[in-house]
């Protein structure tokens, strides 16, 4: 299963909370990104799995909202975003690697 890491930016102070490897979930699949408008690390909607619902649950509800929230950022509903990189672990705010805490809560 994987962890919560915790990113920091010891320059400018940024933090965010990731989970690196986590790409595809039950219904849907996130990427991890960086808004390029509100410049802060997120997991950007991408694709849904509607083979993954309930026997005598529809599509129509958990469509919609896919359609409404995908490929843009979940905070500021920009599509100006990119995949971000936890190896490289690079800011958004000022472009300094970034400190890693793996496996908080």
């Amino acid at each position: 299963m994987s962890s919560l890491h915790e990113y920091k930016c010891r320059k400018c102070r940024y933090k965010a909370l990731a989970i690196p490897d986590a790409e595809s979930g039950f219904f849907a699949v996130t990427q991890l990104s960086v808004c390029r408008n509100c410049r802060n690390i997120v997991d950007v909607l991408v694709s849904c799995n509607p083979e993954q619902l309930e026997p005598g649950e529809t599509i129509e509800e958990p469509l919609a909202t896919f359609l409404k929230n995908s490929h843009c950022c979940p905070r500021c509903k920009s599509r100006d975003y990119e995949k971000w990189d936890p190896e490289l672990r690079l800011c958004p705010r000022c472009g300094t690697k970034m400190d890693v805490d793996e496996g908080t809560k």
